[in-house]
This record gives C-alpha cells, structure tokens and sequence, in this order.
C-alpha cells in the first residue's frame, strides 16, 4: 500500500520563505525540510519503506501572537503488511506515532501530522 500524509510544522519565524521552507535548528526543527526522509518501521522496528517530504507551503496564521505554520506532503509507497507501522520523519529524535494495519485502512492510507 501507499501511504500520503502531511506534516504541519508551527514555526516561530522563517523570513527567507519562499526560498527557505524548513524548520529552524534553534527551534529543534532543523531536520525537517523537502527531501527528508520519512521511515515506515514496524513492530519490531524493522524498515518497511521510506519515502520523503515534498512540497512544501507557508501559512502565515492570523494575529500577531500566533506562529507560522509549514506544511509538507509526503508519500512512502509500498508498504508491506505489518499488524503496527510506526512513522518517523528527520532524524529520529522526537519518535513518530504508530498506527495499527486496521486504522491506516480506516483512514484511507492518509494520515496528518504535527509538530
């Protein structure tokens, strides 16, 4: 199966946007940017997949005490059956969220995530 996903990132600043949509090493994000790896792993901590964030887009949000958020795509295609996938993203350090094989096929191989 494939799975899509997104992955929201509220920033603090990032004033070079366009040219620099990434998270700031000094907010503990400097891992996340287009091209880095996204780990499909599973139960027992095996890969099962890899594939890698995409596009990217800047969303200021409204009033001036709110943070501004990054939103990658991504895709990791063929992913072998596995009663648990966990997700990773960067470098590992922050530990991604683990689905059952049951509710990746209820959410249509979709899932959003957040930083």
């Amino acid at each position: 199966m494939s799975l899509r996903g997104t992955l929201q990132l509220f920033v603090n600043r990032n004033p070079n946007y366009p040219d620099n949509c990434a998270g700031f090493p000094e907010e503990g994000y400097g891992d996340i940017h287009v091209g880095q790896q996204v780990v499909v792993s599973g139960q027992t901590g095996q890969v099962l997949a890899l594939g890698q964030l995409t596009k990217c887009e800047f969303s200021p949000l409204e009033g001036p005490d709110q943070s501004r958020g990054l939103l990658f795509n991504f895709v990791v295609k063929d992913v072998p059956e596995s009663p648990f996938v966990k997700i990773d993203i960067g470098t590992g350090q922050r530990g991604g969220p683990t689905y059952s094989w049951s509710q990746l096929e209820q959410a249509g191989w979709k899932v959003d995530l957040t930083l």
